[in-house]
């Protein structure tokens, strides 16, 4: 059986060759449904008599003409317009990700449990086809305590009593901080705590659940038993509520930019009164990994930039399996997708274009190469070791000049404390042919510790390594270079119209 998704990306790709309208049609939808029942009543009316071969062909045309007429409609208005329409059914929910709206259910306010100093409080809960989502902060918890997704139950009861349940699927729990106005509030304890939690779908009649919360260890002088209970009725989502319980988007059509075999396409907009939210992806050649778009910004037709980005570490992206297309022809590099999203301020909704811009990437290479540093007991601080050491990394060339031990902090079993590490100093080209050299990892040839990074320059992180000295074998010490980042100069510019009105 053909999956209807990929039917559909098949069909924007087709359609997207020849229009590159992005406006959407409000009217578009509320004109086609009738159009396609008045068609169908009128085959309905003329059909004749029943006659199996007879009957079957004619259903084929029946189905050919309305596919025609679909097809027709969309090339006098512009498949954009039409899919500004259709993505509309995709939301967004700050910390949990993109929500299918098709068919989903949703808490339309938040519902709490509050006693003391201690509140609980579900900000979120949407079931859908495919995930039951739940977003909840906890305040007010005694210092040194945090909580843990695992005592957080969805249960209900059926009609014949029993009671039944959802198994979790996915959770995080983020510490969450008051503005700090100095470094020295570094170490203030948490002010509250958002548990993000996906867990396997909720059945289609089911409209009343309870979530519990078993608070012993959390909640002082709790019984082992003890719960706070939530009961919850959720509403169907419509066009009329979608907004006020996710963020509803949509999809441009023709978003990408290509640059230096690496192409970054905006696949989603998600924008309200209070922030704008970009879902894009970036495809990059193997070997390189990780891609980190640099100096993100966004602009509009009406001048207005929006605030600095930051990266959500939303619960769709957490653990998100990276996506591999092979190769297109033999010796082609395979080309990973990776997930990306961005949350600015919101956008003038006067504006009619949108424009996202990146001047670089970072992409992260795992590099294969050892080599060893002569050395003679235990070198003191201060020692420098003369190198010659080059290799290249995807053409760029790397040379370490020496090394040198130095005490430096390292967090070692629970602890951070200064111990004798080696230090390296790089005098390669800092940059070549559009890269720049941005980070050099090492590790021990046998077993990798890691202590904090030495910052040479404010272009070039070079890390450090533990000087063990069971590391050192008839006079030497075998290294591995572990990880080169290169940072891919650009820009992507990527323009879109913005549709100025989503039902």
């Amino acid at each position: 059986m053909n999956n209807s998704k990929d039917m559909s990306d098949r069909l924007e790709t087709l359609l997207g060759h020849y229009f590159q309208s992005h406006e959407p049609d409000p009217a578009f939808i509320a004109q086609l449904r009738p159009d396609l029942l008045t068609t169908a009543s009128e085959i309905e009316r003329t059909r004749p008599g029943f006659s199996w071969n007879w009957s079957r062909r004619n259903w084929r045309y029946a189905m050919a003409a309305a596919l025609l007429l679909i097809f027709g409609t969309i090339i006098a208005i512009g498949p954009s317009r039409v899919w500004a329409q259709i993505e509309h059914w995709l939301g967004y929910a700050p910390g949990l990700g993109m929500v299918e709206l098709s068919g989903s259910r949703a808490l339309e306010q938040p519902a709490f449990h509050i006693e003391g100093d201690i509140s609980f409080r579900v900000e979120q809960f949407v079931a859908s086809p495919s995930d039951t989502l739940i977003s909840i902060r906890i305040t007010g918890l005694p210092l040194n305590v945090s909580p843990s997704s695992g005592p957080i139950y969805v249960q209900w009861d059926d009609p014949n009593g029993r009671r039944n349940g959802l198994r979790m699927r996915k959770a995080q729990v983020i510490a969450t901080f008051p503005p700090c106005p100095s470094e020295e509030c570094l170490n203030m304890q948490p002010d509250g705590y958002d548990l993000f939690l996906a867990y396997e779908p909720l059945p289609p009649d089911v409209n009343q659940i309870q979530i519990l919360w078993q608070i012993y260890g959390m909640v002082p002088d709790a019984a082992p038993t003890e719960t706070w209970t939530l009961d919850i009725s959720l509403t169907q989502v419509s066009n009329q509520n979608a907004q006020n319980l996710v963020q509803p988007g949509y999809s441009p059509l023709s978003t990408e930019d290509s640059q230096h075999g690496i192409k970054v396409t905006v696949d989603r907009v998600f924008f309200d009164a209070s922030q704008t939210v970009i879902d894009a992806s970036v495809l990059v050649p193997e070997p390189a990994t990780l891609p980190l778009p640099q100096s993100v910004s966004l602009s509009t037709d009406t001048g207005d930039l929006s605030a600095p980005t930051y990266f959500p570490n939303d619960l769709d992206i957490n653990g998100v399996l990276i996506q591999e297309n092979p190769p297109a022809t033999d010796g082609a590099p395979t080309l990973t997708v990776w997930p990306s999203r961005w949350r600015f301020s919101p956008v003038d909704f006067q504006a009619s274009r949108m424009t996202l811009s990146i001047e670089s990437i970072n992409l992260n290479y795992d590099v294969q190469f050892q080599f060893d540093i002569e050395t003679d007991g235990d070198p003191e601080v201060g020692t420098l070791i003369p190198l010659d050491v080059s290799f290249d990394v995807e053409g760029f060339p790397v040379h370490i000049l020496q090394a040198r031990i130095v005490m430096a902090p390292a967090f070692i079993q629970g602890m951070t404390k200064d111990v004798k590490a080696i230090e390296f100093t790089v005098d390669s080209a800092s940059s070549a042919d559009g890269k720049r050299l941005g980070a050099i990892w090492f590790s021990p040839y046998e077993d990798q510790v890691f202590v904090e990074p030495s910052i040479e320059t404010l272009e070039l992180s070079i890390g450090r390594i533990i000087l063990d000295l069971d590391m050192i074998r008839d006079g030497k010490i075998r290294v591995a270079v572990d990880t080169v980042v290169l940072e891919q100069q650009g820009p992507w510019v990527i323009t879109w119209d913005i549709p100025q009105e989503v039902d």
